[in-house]
């Protein structure tokens, strides 16, 4: 379920999974490390979905930002989401993601200019 792309970039993605399993993410909702659809990003808001891509085999998913995190890296998918991309054993994976529309909408969310 690939439309409307705003853009692409590449990063690292790890996973987090049982020692956060049942915890309160940023938005909320509790953190269930099965669920496949569950990131985290302090690169963008809370509530956006990513198609992320793993460089090394193309396999994919479609994920949306729950939470946020202190690490240096692109983001943290559960340990379900990392699961279709790679094994959770080799720790994380060079991804490419992109902003795509969640389930419902028709387009990606346009950026938003600031008041002038």
């Amino acid at each position: 379920m690939l439309t409307a792309l705003v853009s692409a970039s590449e990063g690292v993605a790890t996973w987090y999974g049982e020692q956060y399993h049942g915890r309160r993410m940023a938005n909320g909702q509790i953190f269930d490390m099965y669920d496949s659809t569950t990131a985290a990003s302090r690169e963008f808001s809370l509530g956006t979905w990513l198609h992320v891509t793993s460089l090394a085999n193309g396999r994919s998913v479609d994920v949306q930002v729950r939470d946020s995190g202190a690490f240096g890296h692109a983001m943290d998918l559960s340990y379900a989401a990392f699961s279709q991309l790679a094994s959770p054993s080799v720790g994380s994976i060079r991804v490419r993601y992109e902003v795509i529309p969640g389930p419902g909408q028709s387009a990606a969310p346009a950026p938003t200019a600031a008041p002038a």
